[in-house]
């Protein structure tokens, strides 16, 4: 009987994230935006994933509020990192609590972004989800908009249309100590660390890094 139902057990247990680490805290040094943010820890900038969010894009509608939230709520500030998982950007995917507060868990009840529900898998994402609800039915935050956009239906949407567009497809390089990236005419292209190399401008954002202040791709 047991070996009728092993396949499955096992297909159940791949779906769900890695045991969590243990907790450590550091210094929240920058915010890229709603659900990126870098913590400093034993003086190593460790760029981290908030788990099982997933919020607005930088041109997305409250992509700008979202960031700004959340470095309100962290940043200078010493924050507790549970690590849960590492996505395929190497970055750490946590849940993070800055002075005691989850900063996951106040992005969905603001209404500043989506529990992802790809990814979200904890006993937490049921009570997120609830207060996602909540958030949509009193128009907070991005629900006030008419028709918000999933920010991964926006990147969706996004990788689309460079695909159709050869121009809007050059190669960008991410500078893997910054979390810089520019585009092929920027004096920094080549630099030592821009290693990291993205198709287009969607997928450095998506992973994580934040565009150049001079040749602003």
């Amino acid at each position: 009987m047991m070996k009728k139902y092993l396949p499955l057990i096992i297909a159940l247990l791949l779906t769900l994230p890695a045991p969590a680490s243990e907790p450590w805290v550091g210094l929240c040094v920058s915010v890229a935006d709603g659900d990126t943010i870098t913590v400093l820890r034993d003086r190593e900038q460790v760029r981290i994933r908030l788990y099982g969010i997933d919020a607005p894009e930088g041109g997305q509608d409250f992509g700008t509020v979202s960031r700004r939230y959340v470095g309100d709520l962290c940043h200078r500030q010493t924050v507790t990192v549970t690590p849960v998982d590492t996505d395929r950007y190497g970055r750490t995917v946590a849940l993070i609590e800055a002075d005691g507060v989850s900063v996951n868990r106040e992005l969905i009840a603001a209404g500043l972004a989506w529990v992802y529900p790809q990814y979200c898998k904890i006993p937490e994402c049921a009570q997120w989800r609830a207060l996602e609800a909540d958030a949509r039915a009193a128009k907070r935050g991005l629900w006030a908009h008419p028709d918000p956009v999933p920010p991964w239906e926006w990147r969706r949407r996004g990788r689309g249309a460079a695909q159709q567009d050869a121009q809007s497809a050059a190669e960008y390089r991410g500078n893997t100590r910054s979390g810089v990236f520019h585009k092929p005419e920027c004096r920094d292209f080549d630099c030592a660390n821009c290693t990291a190399v993205f198709p287009d401008r969607s997928a450095a954002v998506d992973a994580g890094f934040r565009p150049c202040g001079t040749c602003r791709p």
